[in-house]
């Protein structure tokens, strides 16, 4: 199915009412048992316990690879749910949408309902998919048709709608940017698909660096802003990675994808020991492939910043809106901002960022 690209946003609460809220929830709740009972999984994500609660294992392996660093206890007081299953293992059908949902997915476009209790994310991509969100109860459902074709992105990325709305109400803005550094302070790498922030990010591993993420970064709203981890997937333009990175290709999960799509990493499974929970940011960086053989950092202004990251952001972000754009650009302001140019030289790259962290701390 072709996804088509406009969003549509509908304020108030009349199309994903809590009732429908509650619709949906009761079919979970029949889905668990087809299948014979929840699997729970919890993870710590920026200090809050997270439950995840699958009806049956369908899922589990698909949707849980990404956030492996950060499991954690259990807890019998999470701060938070996602209750999870598909239609295919369980033989329980997503409920009737409401009608002003439907004219939407007829025509296979995304559909966003933003209210004061409910937010909801109905999208047409290679297949439907459900996520919502009940505010006030701190619980969200998520639903696939089938857990087999779940697609590359969502394994790299789950429940990415239900983590930035919830992590959003609790202080903490999803980012689509990579981070690296060390305990003390690191980087904000930003730039849209293809600019070298992976390449950046990996290049500086091997010299003491660490990686907090590569493709979405939570970042906090204090001074200076935390960046936290939230998962542990690493995604790099396949012609970057043979070109420059060629060790890292047994790491790859996707190596029958690579000429499609981009590669995947996960990071926890091959080098757990590049992974850092977080650390507060001293500085914006904008890498940029320059086709020569040196690479050199240029101070700018954050305006580039702030434009190279909230708009991908939002963009990434589907339903996201003004006040995410206020809280990135909060950030970005705070901080000196870089322009890198990439040269072929990937070794030069984790002195660049090491000097421009010792003039920043």
């Amino acid at each position: 199915m072709k996804q088509v690209g406009r969003v549509q946003s509908v304020q108030g609460e009349r199309p994903a009412s809590s009732s429908y809220f509650d619709d949906v929830f009761g079919s979970f709740l029949k889905a668990k048992v087809s299948a014979g009972g929840a699997v729970d999984r919890f993870y710590s994500i920026a200090g809050h316990v997270i439950r995840i609660s699958f009806a049956g294992t369908a899922l589990i392996s698909k949707l849980t690879r990404a956030l492996a660093h950060l499991s954690s206890e259990p807890s019998p007081f999470p701060a938070f749910t996602i209750f999870v299953w598909d239609s295919a293992s369980t033989g329980t059908a997503l409920p009737e949408p409401p009608r002003d949902i439907q004219k939407f997915l007829e025509r296979r476009e995304m559909c966003g309902v933003k209210g004061d209790r409910i937010h909801a994310a109905f999208e047409f991509a290679e297949r439907m998919r459900l996520s919502i969100l009940y505010r006030e109860k701190h619980i969200a459902v998520h639903w696939v048709p089938d857990s087999t074709s779940t697609p590359f992105y969502e394994s790299a990325a789950p429940f990415l709608a239900i983590l930035h709305w919830w992590m959003r109400d609790h202080g903490h803005q999803l980012a689509h940017a990579a981070a690296i550094g060390t305990a003390s302070g690191g980087i904000l790498l930003g730039g849209k698909g293809g600019s070298g922030k992976s390449t950046t990010m990996l290049a500086c591993l091997a010299f003491g660096l660490r990686c907090a993420s590569d493709d979405y970064v939570l970042l906090g709203d204090s001074d200076p802003s935390l960046a936290r981890t939230i998962y542990n997937t690493a995604k790099l333009e396949s012609r970057h990675l043979l070109r420059a990175l060629s060790a890292l290709l047994p790491a790859v999960s996707n190596p029958g994808e690579m000429e499609k799509e981009k590669a995947i990493l996960f990071l926890h499974e091959y080098y757990p020991e590049a992974l850092i929970p977080g650390f507060p940011v001293r500085a914006v960086v904008l890498p940029r492939v320059s086709g020569g053989t040196a690479s050199r950092l240029t101070e700018v202004s954050p305006a580039l910043g702030i434009a190279a990251i909230a708009p991908s952001t939002m963009f990434q972000l589907r339903w996201s809106g003004p006040e995410d754009f206020r809280r990135i650009a909060s950030v970005v302001r705070q901080v000196p901002n870089y322009v890198l140019e990439l040269g072929t030289e990937l070794v030069a790259i984790p002195d660049l960022i090491f000097g421009l962290l010792a003039r920043s701390s």
